[in-house]
C-alpha cells in the first residue's frame, strides 16, 4: 500500500472531488429552468436535416435529442451556463449543440 502522497492517495482524492462535482448537478430539465424549449429545437433541426437530405428521418431521432441536450444540461456546468445566457444566445447555443449532435442510433 502506498502513501498519501501516491497514486492510491491521487485516485482517491479524484474520486472524492467527483462525487463533490455532481452533488451540485441540477436535475431539472432546460425547460423549467430556462425560456427554451428543446423538444422544439429538436424539431426543427429533426426538420432542416430531413429537408436538407430529401428523406424523412426517423421520428424517435427528436426524442432521442431533446434526451441528449437534457442529460448534457443536468450534467456539464458549462454548458448550462451557455444555455442560462440572456436573450437568444442560449437557445442559439442549444440549437448549434443540437445540430451537431452524432445522428441517434435506431
Amino acid at each position: 500500500m502506498r502513501g498519501v502522497g501516491g497514486r492510491r492517495g491521487r485516485s482517491v482524492e479524484r474520486q472524492e472531488r467527483a462525487a463533490l462535482s455532481v452533488k451540485g448537478v441540477p436535475c431539472e430539465p432546460i425547460e423549467v429552468e430556462t425560456p427554451i424549449v428543446p423538444y422544439a429545437v429538436a424539431v426543427a433541426v429533426w426538420e432542416e436535416a430531413s429537408g436538407w437530405l430529401g428523406a424523412e428521418l426517423p421520428l424517435s431521432w427528436i426524442g432521442q435529442l431533446t434526451e441528449g441536450a437534457n442529460n448534457v444540461y443536468a450534467n456539464n456546468s458549462r454548458f448550462r451556463s451557455l444555455l442560462q445566457r440572456d436573450g437568444d444566445a442560449g437557445r442559439d447555443w442549444l440549437w448549434a449543440f443540437t445540430r451537431a449532435s452524432p445522428i441517434p442510433t435506431a
